[in-house]
């Protein structure tokens, strides 16, 4: 993943955060893969399956409802698959990204994770030209 030192600390910060409330580890797949498809890192093959995992637990997420606490067992079912390959992230309108320090460090535990979401929903569509081709990786994982 690519970012700043300070946003890497921030988002350290954040983790540190989600780790100690259990309330919060129910949403803590959300946070994960919004920051990790925020930061999608460069051309490696690991960047690019982290990117690809990422997305695809953020659209089933995001679109299907699916319980981020599955998130660990839907990684390991989505890195069986054969192949992905480099997506271009859209890069958001000035003023519209939404970031970690949308979601707030103290407080309610369903602000939070209402917080969360419209970050993960910010992210999810910066990659929109690409959801058709994370919806295929989707089906071909088994999990359409």
């Amino acid at each position: 993943m690519l970012g700043s030192a300070a946003c890497w600390r921030g988002y350290g910060e954040l983790l540190a955060v989600q780790y100690s409330d259990p309330r919060r580890m129910g949403f803590h797949q959300v946070v994960v893969d919004a920051y990790a498809a925020q930061h999608p890192g460069d051309d490696d093959p690991r960047a690019v399956q982290s990117v690809a995992i990422h997305l695809m637990t953020l659209a089933l997420f995001l679109e299907r409802g699916v319980d981020p606490v599955l998130g660990t067992r839907l990684h390991k079912q989505m890195v069986a698959r054969p192949a992905f390959h480099q997506l271009q992230r859209q890069d958001p309108s000035p003023g519209q990204a939404l970031t970690f320090q949308h979601v707030p460090l103290n407080g309610d535990p369903d602000l939070a994770r209402e917080r969360a979401y419209e970050w993960a929903r910010s992210v999810w569509a910066s990659w929109e030209p690409h959801h058709e081709v994370v919806r295929r990786w989707l089906a071909s994982s088994g999990l359409s």
